[in-house]
């Protein structure tokens, strides 16, 4: 009997000194106050001989009531109001501790559930802002003793519908303190209306580029003697002008339809079709284009340089090269399920991969190639100078042409030769290469400064600023402007590259496929009514004209082949 008196005192002992530390440590309970709300809806932690009530009590004694609070700015009540729901209502987490009542204490040492952890130097993971709590607003807007205060924000903000992950911010590269800029953002930072205007110049010009190089195509197929070499190549280098210009049309009914998911949020692949196939099109085009260009210009040096038809004998090694280039990059990025909007009227790679899948592997062949091609201009130039004083010094009486004055004559007549038959082809490599370096270094050096990183505080600092002091878009625009690309380089890029149909058709487009074309519609007509031939006094100047141009065409031949 005395032994069992003796650990019923025991266990008697026990329980109440455990029920002294679960005083000691304080509890964990559910949230049932009223002033935080709109902040707090996990177990809080409540200290020793404390309650949700008496802890609520005080901030009222301390000024935190309606009255006072609805004199704040509302871009600053929100963060004032998570500083106090966090500091006095903490989230209490259990830990694992040896007393057995870890489901009393805070744990800031475990990430909590649908937060990001990571590491800091002692090994031990906690939430990503280093303290035991991180609230965020739920519901979008502020309840004040029962009264909902709606979010008013600045122009061109707009409230931010609050449609994230777990009542989260919806897009927290655009939205701070319950306010959002709309989508597209780009179009809120600079002058109103200016990026639109701009992109629709850029839209028409990439519809007036697809009419154009499909007049080029539609030659290229169906008119006689276009398909061969050197002018498959050609011919293929305005396929993907054809393509990177045709997505114009995807955007030319409503342009936000490509850019932006809903208000607030950018489109991407994932979650809109129209946004993925068009810039699946445009990174298989714009690569297809930039591959051709090089085989071109390559093209060009080998022969005018070397006298090497190299591509004329392994187009099997071009084609594969030059097709399966652009359709790995296009398979890498929807792989990768990188592509989205970005800027401009049209989705592409996200900004963040653009370089590393798109850019990077462009640069590596475009900048050779832009150097080979301008050696193949200071080779023209230097042969042209040497024939000349070679030609020169022979006009002089007594001179007899020696073996070294034949080659450089030989070596002239065969540049000048080759420039005759492919200077369309060069003239339109020099100003691809331009256009698509120009676009290059402007998206490299300048379009950099639309990253989050880089634009979320200049917004913060000299636009949102300026609006709470009574600014206007347009005059807090002007003091964003030093931290954003220049408007005028950001539309000048669009538009040039937006160009290329329309170059491609200045350079090729000839007279004389008029009156091809002509003649195409007249064998076709007769194929289809049996209509007699045209009148003679209608084509004799057509056919004389023909005539010449098949005469030079078989004099050019003739002598490279003779070369």
């Amino acid at each position: 009997m005395s032994r069992l008196l003796i650990k019923a005192t025991a266990l008697a002992a026990l329980v109440l000194s455990l029920l002294e530390t679960t005083n000691a440590i304080g509890s964990a309970e559910n949230y049932t106050g009223s002033i935080c709300k709109d902040f707090v809806n996990y177990q809080v932690w409540v200290p020793p001989n404390s309650t949700i009530s008496s802890i609520e009590a005080s901030l009222i004694q301390e000024g935190i009531v309606a009255q006072n609070l609805k004199s704040v700015p509302t871009v600053c009540l929100e963060p004032f109001m998570e500083f106090v729901c966090s500091t006095n209502f903490a989230r209490a987490i259990p830990s694992s501790t040896p007393s057995g009542k870890g489901n009393l204490i805070p744990n800031c040492d475990s990430p909590v559930d649908g937060t990001t952890s990571y590491s800091p130097p002692n090994g031990i993971s906690y939430q990503p802002d280093g303290s035991c709590n991180s609230v965020t607003n739920l519901a979008g807007s502020i309840s004040l003793d029962g009264n909902r205060t709606t979010v008013i924000c600045p122009l061109p903000f707009i409230p931010d519908t609050m449609q994230g992950p777990g009542g989260t911010t919806t897009n927290a590269n655009v939205c701070s303190g319950g306010c959002c800029l709309p989508c597209p953002a780009q179009y809120s930072l600079y002058r109103e209306g200016s990026l639109e205007t701009g992109y629709m110049v850029s839209d028409i010009t990439r519809i007036v580029s697809t009419v154009l190089s499909a007049i080029l195509l539609l030659s290229y197929i169906f008119l006689p003697d276009k398909l061969a070499h050197p002018s498959m190549m050609v011919f293929c280098q305005i396929i993907g002008a054809f393509l990177f210009s045709v997505v114009g049309f995807f955007s030319i009914i409503e342009r936000k339809d490509i850019q932006c998911l809903d208000e607030i949020n950018p489109s991407t692949q994932q979650n809109n079709m129209k946004c993925a196939i068009q810039g699946a099109i445009q990174v298989f085009s714009a690569t297809l284009f930039c591959a051709w260009n090089t085989a071109v210009v390559l093209n060009l040096h080998l022969h005018m340089v070397w006298n090497s038809s190299w591509f004329a004998r392994n187009y099997v090694i071009t084609h594969t090269l030059c097709w399966g280039l652009p359709i790995t990059l296009t398979a890498i990025s929807l792989g990768m399920g990188e592509i989205q909007w970005n800027t401009g009227s049209y989705c592409f790679i996200a900004q963040e991969k653009a370089s590393a899948i798109f850019f990077y592997p462009m640069g590596v062949f475009l900048f050779p190639t832009f150097l080979i091609h301008i050696g193949t201009f200071f080779h023209i130039a230097r042969v042209t100078i040497a024939s000349r004083n070679e030609s020169s010094a022979n006009s002089r009486p007594a001179a007899m042409p020696d073996s070294t004055t034949t080659l450089a004559l030989t070596t002239y007549r065969h540049v000048v030769a080759a420039i005759q038959i492919q200077w369309r082809a060069a003239l339109m490599a020099s100003l691809a290469i331009t256009l698509v370096v120009y676009y290059w270094l402007f998206y490299f050096f300048q379009f950099r400064k639309m990253l989050p990183e880089h634009l979320r505080p200049n917004i913060q600092n000299h636009f949102v600023g300026c609006l709470l002091n009574g600014g206007t878009q347009n005059s807090c625009a002007v003091e964003l402007e030093p931290y954003l690309p220049p408007f005028s380089l950001m539309i000048s890029a669009e538009v040039l590259v937006s160009a290329a149909g329309i170059a491609s058709f200045i350079i090729f487009f000839k007279p004389s496929l008029i009156g091809e074309w002509r003649e195409c519609f007249d064998s076709f007509k007769y194929f289809l009514f049996q209509e007699g031939r045209r009148e003679k006094n209608v084509d004799e100047e057509f056919v004389a004209m023909r005539m010449q141009e098949r005469r030079e065409k078989i004099e050019e031949e003739f002598a490279m082949r003779k070369l």
